[in-house]
């Protein structure tokens, strides 16, 4: 979603709608973004320089074990919508 605000440059939509919350990307969706820089697209940056990375607890990676477990077809993308 942070993706599709950046690149019609709106990410600030986002900050106002979540405004009365905390917005982090985790590390899983930091290096995916990376990958687009390999690429030459230059979104990422923006959403670096608005959003902070923000490695999952514990108790927050044993919750994602969990799911896994319970559903074979959830990805992590799913998984990442949850935090």
């Amino acid at each position: 979603m942070v993706s599709a605000f950046t690149k019609i440059k709106r990410l600030e939509l986002l900050k106002r709608l979540f405004s009365k919350h905390y917005i982090v990307i985790t590390p899983e969706v930091y290096e995916e973004l990376t990958i687009s820089l390999e690429y030459g697209y230059t979104f990422p940056l923006d959403i670096f320089r608005y959003f902070e990375v923000l490695p999952p607890l514990e108790e927050e990676r044993e919750e994602y074990q969990k799911l896994l477990r319970k559903k074979d077809n959830t990805t992590i993308k799913d998984v990442e919508m949850v935090f």
